[in-house]
């Protein structure tokens, strides 16, 4: 029974360490989850009424497949899905109260936006 217990440790330590080595998110894993969000939450086959476990459940499953930087449990999808969204909320803000100055193009009021976003 005690070697048991031993391997069942060795398990949780090995899958404790495959989250940690996964721990830091990389621009291109914040892309691929906000795709992958906008994707399962705008896709009118699936349905728009599905329920938050279903979402995150699917958002979780095409993240897994389409990434070569490791698997992502749900906790960690939705903690880091709450703060690019936030700070997307802020950016839009941002952008929305701006005005766009004489001869200014969108690059140009998009720029001026993320100027302001990051010096907030």
């Amino acid at each position: 029974m005690a070697k048991k217990a031993a391997v069942d440790l060795v398990e949780d330590d090995e899958e404790e360490e495959h989250t940690r080595q996964c721990a830091c998110w990389t621009c291109e894993e914040e892309i691929l989850l906000c795709q992958c969000w906008v994707e399962t939450s705008e896709n009118d086959e699936i349905g728009a009424d599905r329920s938050e476990d279903s979402l995150w459940g699917q958002v979780m499953q095409d993240f897994n497949t389409s990434t070569v930087f490791g698997f992502r449990i749900r906790h960690m999808l939705t903690g880091k899905w709450s703060r690019v969204n936030g700070d997307c909320q802020k950016f839009n803000a941002i952008y929305k109260h701006l005005e766009c100055k004489s001869g200014e193009n969108e690059a140009d009021h998009i720029e001026n936006a993320k100027i302001n976003f990051a010096a907030q």
